[in-house]
This record gives C-alpha cells, sequence and structure tokens, in this order.
C-alpha cells in the first residue's frame, strides 16, 4: 500500500483559513473598519468557499502588493443590511451570487452595492461548475472583471444557444434525444478583455498542502479508481451511467467503483492505484482531477481540449490521458496506460510538478494584477 502524508498541515491550514475569516469577516458594512479598502461579499457554499480561500491565504501578500485589506461580509448578511449605509473608503468590491437570479434580481444586487460602496470598483467571482457566462451581459457595464475558474480556451464559444444552459446539457441532450429549453447568455463585443482565469481547486484549504509535499509512494494494487456517482438530473444521469458503465465493462482489471466510502479511505484508494478515471461532472473541471494528481494516479479523462485553467492540467498524453466523450475507447486506452509504467509515472510526475510549481510560485497573487490595478 502506498504511503501517505499526515493530515496535521491540512488541519492547520483549516484552522486557518476559518480564523482568518472570522478576523476580517464582519455582519454589516457599517462594522468595516476606516481602513478596510478591499472587501469580498461571498456566497455561502462549498465552490465558493474555494474561490474566496486564496485572498485569505494571501491576503498579507495582496495588501503588500496592492495595497488592497481584505475584509469579508456573507451574502446574506450584506442582502440584509441598510443600503443607506455608506462605505467610500472602499476601492474594490469582489462578490458573488447565487446560479439562478434573473436579470432583474442582478440588477437589485448591483444597485445596492453601489450605493454602499460608491468609489468602488466592482469585481465578479464566478465560482460556478459550468464554462458559461451566464451573467455576462448584464454585469458588462458594472464591473472591471468577471473572475473565473475555467473557461472556454476559445472565447467565440461564448454568446452560443445551446440545448439547456451548458455546453454539456447541450451535448448529451442531443446525444441521448433529451428534450431541453433553448438558452443563450448575451456576451457583448470586447467583454473578453474583462474575463480573468483565477485558481482552482487546487488552491483549497484540504490541497494545497497535498501539492507542496510529495507524490505518495509504493505499490499500487489498484489498477483503476472509478467510484462514480450517477443520481442527478436527466442528461448528467445518463453521461455518469455511461461512463460508469465503460469502466465496470473492462474484465481482468482491478477497478474500485461500488459504493460510498469515507473522505480518508476515498484517498487511500487513489494513493493505491495506478489509474484515476474521473468523468465530466456539471461542470468539465472536477475535485477528482486534482485528487488523482496529488494521488499519483494517472488522470484519465473526457477530452478537454476546448477548456482553459490556471494551471495547465489538461495536456493530452502530458499531464493527463484523454478518452472520447462517450468513452467508446475506453479499454484500448486504460490497457494501453497500465502495460506502460513508464509512460504512466511520466504523466503522473508532471501533471504534479505543475500544480506545485504553480502553489510554490507568485502566480495567484500576480494573477490578481488585473483586479487591483485595472482601470
Amino acid at each position: 500500500m502506498s504511503t501517505w502524508m499526515p493530515h496535521a498541515n491540512v488541519v492547520a491550514r483549516k484552522l486557518g483559513w476559518r480564523l482568518s475569516r472570522l478576523r476580517r469577516t464582519v455582519k454589516r458594512p457599517r462594522d468595516l473598519p476606516g481602513s478596510a479598502n478591499f472587501v469580498i461579499v461571498s456566497f455561502t457554499h462549498e465552490l465558493s468557499h474555494t474561490q474566496v480561500y486564496p485572498f485569505h491565504l494571501h491576503a498579507d501578500r495582496i495588501e503588500a502588493r496592492y495595497g488592497a485589506r481584505l475584509h469579508e461580509i456573507s451574502e446574506r448578511d450584506f442582502a440584509a443590511a441598510d443600503a443607506r449605509e455608506r462605505c467610500p473608503q472602499v476601492r474594490w468590491l469582489a462578490f458573488q451570487t447565487g446560479f439562478d437570479l434573473s436579470d432583474e434580481q442582478m440588477r437589485s444586487v448591483l444597485d445596492k452595492l453601489r450605493s454602499v460602496f460608491p468609489r468602488a470598483r466592482l469585481v465578479y467571482l464566478d465560482f460556478f461548475a459550468p464554462l458559461d457566462l451566464r451573467y455576462a451581459a448584464v454585469l458588462d457595464p458594472w464591473i472591471s472583471c468577471y473572475v473565473k475558474k475555467q473557461a472556454f480556451a476559445d472565447f467565440a464559444c461564448y454568446g452560443r444557444t445551446t440545448l439547456g444552459d451548458t455546453n454539456l446539457t447541450d451535448h448529451y441532450a442531443r446525444r441521448f434525444g433529451i428534450d431541453k429549453p433553448l438558452y443563450t447568455f448575451a456576451v457583448r463585443p470586447g467583454f473578453e478583455s474583462k474575463l480573468v482565469i483565477g485558481p482552482n481547486f487546487c488552491v483549497s484549504p484540504h490541497m494545497i498542502d497535498r501539492f507542496r509535499g510529495r507524490l505518495p509512494q509504493g505499490e499500487r494494487p489498484i489498477d483503476v479508481h472509478a467510484r462514480i456517482a450517477t443520481r442527478g438530473v436527466d442528461w448528467y444521469q445518463r453521461m455518469r451511467d455511461e461512463a460508469r458503465d465503460a469502466a465496470l465493462a473492462v474484465q481482468g482489471v482491478n477497478t474500485v467503483y461500488q459504493g460510498r466510502v469515507t473522505q480518508a479511505q476515498f484517498y487511500a484508494e487513489l494513493a493505491a492505484s495506478k489509474v484515476c478515471f474521473s468523468p465530466f461532472g456539471y461542470g468539465e473541471v472536477c475535485w477528482r482531477d486534482y485528487e488523482a494528481i496529488f494521488s499519483g494516479a494517472l488522470l484519465l479523462k473526457p477530452r478537454m481540449d476546448h477548456v482553459r485553467v490556471e494551471p495547465s492540467i489538461f495536456v493530452p498524453d502530458e499531464t493527463y490521458v484523454p478518452l472520447a466523450w462517450d468513452c467508446s475507447d475506453y479499454e484500448d486506452t486504460l490497457r494501453a496506460v497500465l502495460a506502460d509504467d513508464r509512460r504512466r509515472r511520466d504523466i503522473t510526475h508532471r501533471a504534479f510538478e505543475r500544480v506545485r510549481d504553480y502553489i510554490r510560485s507568485d502566480a495567484v497573487v500576480d494573477g490578481m494584477k488585473a483586479l487591483f490595478e485595472r482601470a
């Protein structure tokens, strides 16, 4: 069995994150100190927290580099606050919202933000899993930056009409003959200059120290890790059923696939696995992609050429091995990587080193330059 790093660093990291939020979070805008010039209005959700965490992690460096002193208010507390409060000292206001606001609801949020923070530069933090820019049109006149964890590599893909509200719903609804309404999220000319690709799951409290350490060493008796949850909306369930069926159809391979386990067991299994099969979720990029990489399991995933992330971990046959979206080549691809130990190890090491170099560098703070310096 592969060895695994102690959990002390992860526990300390999570504790530090909670303490930072406790120290920097206020209930109402009027509670902000006079020195607070950078505020995040945060949404309460596991995914939204991963986008806010890097600002707390690097708060001191952000202040030293850009002069921005961080404080945070939850979206619920801000909604309950009096719109007549004024915080003219705030220069930068980053905010998150829910996934399904109407244009009218978003404008209401923007009106209140502008009223309370009349001099602030507005930055939108989109923590959502899909690639779309669903609020681009309504936000464009108000914001200086639109920060997203992943985006289309080709900006021309934005603004297209899809069956359902994402490119994934469109693809799988057409493949499986599922009826969906048409959606078009308009993107105005020039909006590409406002799009900023921010950190992804690798900069989160339970991952960052695993990437700062070393890959687990030892035997890997599990050929492929393929624990795939399938319950969900129609297109998602059909997609995940197809992926699970592809994994189970391969004979003579030791595949872990059945049942739910604790996170500790899940990670122990990954550290003992040669390959991790990571199908799409409601978006292309998944926690499991990064969990596979820090565990030293080769990432086997539907092709990701159309996706842009930082750092770039989806380089075919360099940092992961791609599959057809219908998993028709799953068995042949899996058997090929299982038969080539050196290729598999080279790919896993390159992927790990790419994320580790990103974590250890100034890339995260450097990438925030557009938020604080853009006119």
